[in-house]
């Protein structure tokens, strides 16, 4: 396979460097797409199907490799289903938040610590409908990812949050990748804006034939109120310290916790951004003691200034006098459950040795994580993430975006 190198020189250094399939090829976005690593498959260069007007937000696709041994970790950066940023963290090494953007202060970052025996296996898109003020469907997807040991990171907000027994959401989870155990396993990432993300694996398995759309049905689509939460669950026996993550997004105010065991092992609520931690908690009691603000249910729609955090965080019963707010008082048992969203969140202790994570539900029937199904062959593929997209959107799709 042939390709042309296009390269741009100022008489001082190379400036840019394209690859096209022809000598007369032009870009056919407003800027090259600019690639960290050159993907594998280069006939056809694969590319995001970045929407009309719309800009790649970090203006480059980058490359993260899953299940690096070295690897502790991975922050994520998004809002909604839209993932703006993913950071791999490594053991002894400087957390890496220093790219330059303000637009990294505004939404949430999710911390998921690995253990050193543990690996991301599988890949998952959940597909679900949002009623919005417009007449035609909404379709929303998520990624979810879910590890070796059965632990599960849904990348969007819970559906059930408050709903009655029985409640149905309609939406609809399909494996898409399982990843190698034994290596790392390589993925191209881009994003535009807060609209939607864009990845493509390679050296992961799918499915020879597996088309994915958005949901039409209107009918079946959910409030936004209804699904605004992302969730996160953490159990209590057996934790050391307990690690707050103050606010960066304003002065005041704690958005998550980082909870270290007594075995080494680490788990996080809430939202967490590792340069954003302060001291860690001894656990000296077995009651902990959490105050954060009294406040009514903030829409979705909301623009006023972030309510989202809590504001105390002790093993020691706190006088009234000291805080405004709801005190609750957690026994270091059960799970913490922490709901949040940009503006508000919900705090709640269970007896309960499981999480509360819907998609439980549908992996009921599923073989143990990383197992391989039958029909999955190894080639490259991608996935399409995003809040709300046209009708029509393939959401995994190889003829669509001409990926091998």
């Amino acid at each position: 396979m042939s390709f042309c190198l296009k390269a741009k020189f100022d008489g001082i250094k190379l400036r840019g460097l394209a690859a096209y399939k022809y000598r007369n090829d032009q870009p056919r976005f407003p800027e090259d797409l600019r690639w960290s690593v050159l993907p594998t498959t280069l006939d056809p260069i694969p590319e995001p199907p970045i929407p009309f007007k719309s800009f790649l937000g970090d203006e480059i696709i980058s490359a993260i490799d899953w299940n690096r041994p070295d690897v502790i970790g991975y922050s994520f950066y998004g809002w909604d289903n839209t993932i703006m940023k993913i950071i791999p963290h490594k053991a002894g090494e400087k957390h890496p938040y220093d790219f330059g953007s303000t637009s990294q202060y505004v939404y949430s970052w999710v911390y998921f610590p690995i253990d050193s025996d543990e690996r991301i296996s599988e890949a998952w898109i959940r597909r679900y409908g949002v009623k919005l003020d417009s007449d035609s469907p909404n379709p929303a997807a998520t990624l979810i990812l879910r590890t070796s040991k059965g632990r599960l990171l849904t990348l969007g907000p819970q559906l059930k949050y408050q709903q009655p027994v029985g409640y149905k959401t309609h939406a609809k989870y399909d494996l898409v990748g399982t990843f190698p155990q034994d290596s790392p396993c390589r993925m191209y990432f881009a994003n535009w804006e807060t609209s939607g993300s864009w990845m493509r694996f390679e050296g992961a398995s799918t499915f020879a034939k597996l088309k994915l759309r958005g949901c039409r049905n209107r009918r079946l689509g959910l409030l936004p109120d209804k699904c605004k939460y992302q969730y996160s669950s953490a159990e209590l026996e057996g934790v050391r310290t307990v690690t707050p993550c103050r606010s960066w997004r304003h002065l005041d105010g704690i958005l998550g916790l980082l909870l270290t065991y007594e075995d080494g092992r680490k788990r996080c609520v809430g939202e967490v951004r590792l340069d954003h931690l302060l001291a860690p908690i001894e656990v000296t009691s077995d009651t902990m003691w959490i105050v954060y603000p009294e406040t009514d249910e903030i829409s979705w729609r909301a623009h006023d200034e972030d309510g989202s955090g809590v504001y105390f965080v002790s093993f020691e019963e706190p006088d009234a006098d000291e805080w405004e707010g709801q005190c609750i008082k957690i026994p270091m048992r059960g799970r913490l459950d922490w709901y949040f969203s940009q503006h508000q969140c919900h705090l709640s202790h269970r007896d309960d040795s499981e999480p509360q994570d819907e998609f439980l539900e549908a992996l009921a029937q599923e073989p143990a994580p990383g197992t391989p199904r039958p029909r999955q062959v190894a080639k490259p593929f991608s996935v399409l993430v995003e809040r709300s997209a046209d009708s029509d959107t393939d959401l995994l799709g190889d003829s669509l975006w001409g990926v091998l």
